[in-house]
């Protein structure tokens, strides 16, 4: 057994001296770890259905503690995510729907006209947002009736409401890319408002325009080379 010095070693080794006391190895991957009780797993992650079969082998007081906890979360759930679609409203809905809703919640407006593509485009990705985001409110309506002779050039426009205020604002597609402009883009914009929360990590229009800038440079160098060997063959002839 080794000393804590040098020396120490030595006179071991010469036997002038006891070795220490080993202090004993900790195998921390043979510590002994807490088991969950398989049974209590299985309860913990039962729904409504499933808790209503183990009436017969549970305790029923037990059951009952698990029903009522599975039910809350399942009403908080609800009463967060209770939206989920688009919903068209009228200039008479606008007080009440938008800038008197909740004070904690956010609302969309979409100010839209029939026939004007980009409109149409957004449209698409409202509904897709709707869907995504369903504790958010997400309403449209036509531009000239929410506002009186709104020009179209403007549309779509995309106003962000929290509490009564506009906390966002989008006039057009062309900050997100005009006909390129994807479902991301409108995430992306949602989440720098506040409304939304996303997992994109980057302006997806900005890693676009990226990959678009090294593709047009890659195709430009590349024409460059063969216009290079082109030359060179006619000053072969």
């Amino acid at each position: 057994m080794a000393g804590k010095t040098e020396w120490e070693d030595m006179l071991i080794k010469l036997g002038h001296m006891e070795a220490p006391p080993q202090e004993p190895k900790v195998d921390l991957y043979r510590l002994d770890t807490p088991e969950i009780d398989p049974k209590q797993e299985k309860l913990l992650n039962a729904t409504l259905d499933e808790l209503d079969e183990f009436e017969d082998d549970e305790d029923d007081k037990i059951l009952e503690e698990y029903r009522k906890k599975r039910l809350a979360e399942m009403q908080a759930a609800a009463s967060v995510n209770k939206f989920g679609t688009v919903v068209n409203i009228s200039e008479p809905e606008w007080k009440g729907t938008v800038t008197n809703a909740p004070s904690d919640l956010y609302v969309v407006v979409n100010l839209y006209k029939q026939g004007i593509p980009h409109s149409i485009l957004l449209d698409r990705y409202m509904e897709k947002m709707a869907a995504k985001f369903k504790a958010v409110k997400f309403v449209r309506i036509r531009a000239d009736e929410a506002i009186h002779g709104y020009p179209d050039r403007n549309i779509p426009t995309v106003l962000v409401y929290h509490g009564g205020d506009v906390v966002g604002q989008m006039v057009t597609l062309a900050p997100l890319g005009g006909d390129s402009a994807t479902p991301d883009d409108v995430e992306w914009f949602l989440a720098k408002s506040g409304a939304v929360e996303t997992e994109l990590e980057e302006n997806p229009k900005i890693i676009r325009d990226s990959r678009t800038k090294v593709n047009f440079m890659s195709s430009s160098a590349s024409k460059k080379r063969d216009s290079d060997s082109d030359y060179s063959d006619d000053d072969d002839d």
